[in-house]
């Protein structure tokens, strides 16, 4: 036997609130008047209700062979040896700084002609250029919006 603290009746324990292992001091009727409003529950969920999904094909998970990673045909090409000398070799030439704000830090080699365009002149010195991150990002940006490729992704230029 325990005393609830709301009502101060004397009730056996089964008639107390359990959370996990341990009883509550407030009895079942005490604890569950202070939840209930009188009021039509008008959650997310009612009784009977059909979800809008149902019947419908659901999201995709990642498993499936659409959201699978491909590996990148330049991807290996960008791992060799040749590509990092010549970032090393680039990065160096132009004094370890970023040739349009002057940065030292996070630097990266960047194509002048892409490497797409001319197989070339991928490795070649003369076609990098050094740059931070930030810039490097920039440029691109500026690139893309020049083409119009956000208006072909369905992006807004800002």
């Amino acid at each position: 036997m325990r005393i609830c603290k709301k009502c101060g009746k004397e009730k056996p324990l089964e008639e107390f609130v359990r959370i996990k292992i341990w009883r509550k001091h407030t009895c079942k009727e005490c604890y569950n008047a202070k939840f209930r409003t009188g009021k039509v529950n008008t959650g997310r969920f009612k009784k009977g209700q059909i979800p809008w999904i149902k019947g419908k094909k659901g999201v995709k998970k990642r498993t499936e062979p659409k959201y699978k990673k491909r590996p990148r045909k330049r991807g290996i090409e960008k791992q060799s040896k040749l590509y990092c000398e010549w970032m090393l070799n680039v990065i160096k030439r132009d004094e370890y700084k970023c040739q349009s704000c002057g940065v030292k830090e996070k630097l990266v080699a960047h194509h002048i002609v892409k490497w797409e365009d001319d197989e070339s002149k991928r490795f070649d010195i003369k076609n990098g250029k050094t740059l931070c991150i930030s810039c490097h990002c920039k440029l691109h940006r500026n690139e893309e919006i020049s083409q119009g490729i956000f208006h072909l992704k369905g992006m807004k230029n800002k």
